[in-house]
């Protein structure tokens, strides 16, 4: 699962400078939670700002 969100290119060269399998793949797994927590992060500020616009009458049809 991590080798489909994670560039083939970036993993082949992390696989030739790290040579243990288990500390590729924590490597990789950390990337994609920083990755995955800071979209969730931007996208959930858009979604409570765009919330707070409705429920303040600011939105416009």
């Amino acid at each position: 699962m991590l080798r489909s969100y994670f560039p083939k290119s970036k993993y082949r060269e992390l696989k030739t400078i790290v040579k243990s399998k288990r500390m590729e793949l924590t490597i990789v797994a950390l990337f994609l939670e920083t990755f995955v927590n800071e979209f969730y992060n931007i996208i959930w500020q858009l979604c409570c700002k765009a919330n707070s616009n409705i429920a303040e009458g600011e939105w416009h049809i």
